[in-house]
């Protein structure tokens, strides 16, 4: 559920900055705010998540808007639909709703302060997806897309997973990036899979507190070394009652990455492949999001590379007018 927390902290801080904005509008009175933004523009600049379909959202609701300018981010932190993070993140939502209408001058809970009991585990198995049904509540928003995606059996799930890497990486950025970042990309994700891998077997195991990252500066740090550091922090429950120590967990991730050696080659195939899809992922999710604008009474949109991929993954902005 790591991404559900950090989903919820750029929640937190969005509603931040929009009680200010409306606190600084009330302020100034509406008569100045219908004169001075009688044509206003919503835009913003990687924007991550959810971010970018609320300020599109908001765009075509609001009649004193008339132009959209955005970058988006972070795809894999759009909202599930279903799953254990989703339910998580639906959980934490009710409680702050309920704490915000207690007291509105109580500070927002950051993520180290909300529920962490035994069925909130940072890293629990995720139960398989139904493929009959959405996974992301925030993509499709086009009405095209969603009728599609509801008539034709062949369209899947857009994985997550998927998305995490089309959004963190371009095929440009790979190709100036050295041997020892390639590298570090594939040892990242050979490591994370194997410790999904296990805890999909292990499924009465929930670890709490545990980075999965691999850090940048131990590239060629052994699999050994980036369960140490997994662990380091760690709390682990069984549900079924076994007596399991963190001792015990590394022991056994350790023989599981031994018997799981000779797929590492195959993983440098599938990362490569992915790489190439990336493209279609992003374009995929741009495409709706022009949809859903042109639905909704933009009479011109238009998705313009602006700025350079190899420094920035995403750099494509969609521009947007009534």
């Amino acid at each position: 559920v790591l991404n559900a927390r950090l989903e919820l902290d750029q929640l937190q801080h969005n509603c931040g900055v929009l009680s200010r904005a409306m606190e600084m509008t009330a302020r100034e009175g509406q008569a100045s705010l219908q004169s001075s933004c009688s044509r206003g523009l919503v835009t913003g600049l990687h924007a991550c998540g959810n971010l970018t379909c609320s300020m599109m959202e908001s765009f075509v609701a609001s009649p004193s808007m008339h132009v959209f300018a955005g970058i988006g981010c972070c795809y894999h932190a759009i909202s599930l639909a279903q799953g254990s993070s989703a339910q998580w993140f639906q959980k934490q939502l009710e409680a702050e709703s309920k704490s915000t209408c207690a007291s509105r001058k109580q500070p927002m809970r950051r993520p180290r302060d909300i529920d962490d009991t035994d069925d909130c585990k940072d890293y629990c198995h995720q139960p398989p997806f139904d493929t009959t049904q959405p996974l992301f509540s925030r993509f499709p928003m086009s009405d095209f897309f969603k009728k599609h995606c509801a008539s034709n059996e062949r369209v899947g799930l857009l994985d997550p997973f998927s998305m995490r890497r089309a959004a963190a990486s371009s095929i440009s950025k790979h190709q100036l990036a050295s041997e020892a970042d390639r590298l570090h990309a594939i040892q990242a994700s050979y490591y994370r899979a194997l410790l999904e891998d296990w805890l999909s077997i292990n499924t009465d195991v929930c670890l709490s507190n545990a980075r999965t990252k691999l850090r940048k500066n131990c590239s060629h740090e052994d699999f050994a070394g980036y369960i140490e550091s997994v662990l380091a922090n760690a709390r682990i429950h069984c549900t079924s009652g076994r007596d399991l120590t963190l001792e015990d967990v590394h022991r056994e991730l350790i023989a599981h990455e031994v018997n799981k050696r000779p797929l590492f080659r195959k993983m440098c195939v599938f990362i490569t492949l992915q790489m190439a899809v990336e493209c279609v992922i992003e374009d995929t999710i741009l495409t709706d999001r022009c949809l859903f604008l042109l639905e909704h009474g933009s009479s011109v949109v238009c998705k313009v590379p602006l700025l350079d991929d190899a420094l920035s993954p995403r750099c494509f902005a969609l521009i947007a007018m009534k």
